[in-house]
């Protein structure tokens, strides 16, 4: 995950490393709220899910077992990712 902060006020993200927000000046402990965002995108997560699936059914086609274990890694971890995304901490 990648840390931001992102600034009510002025609706922009700045890097975690900052102090301030870089348009309204305010200080990081005042205003602006700590978010973290995924490095894939959503839609390359589903993307990814879209191919699990794929491997999946070709594994049922043609009965390859490991290929089985491929698709559901390629099924349920961004899964996680996408649903990690959205809980509030």
């Amino acid at each position: 995950m990648i840390s931001y902060y992102y600034c009510p006020n002025c609706k922009i993200r700045f890097p975690a490393s900052s102090s301030e927000c870089p348009k309204c000046h305010d200080k990081v402990e005042s205003s602006p709220d700590p978010r973290q965002e995924s490095p894939v995108p959503w839609y390359g997560s589903v993307a990814v899910i879209l191919i699990g699936v794929g491997a999946g059914i070709a594994s049922g086609i043609l009965s390859i077992v490991w290929l089985q274990e491929v698709s559901r890694a390629l099924i349920y971890i961004p899964l996680g990712s996408l649903f990690g995304m959205s809980l509030q901490r």
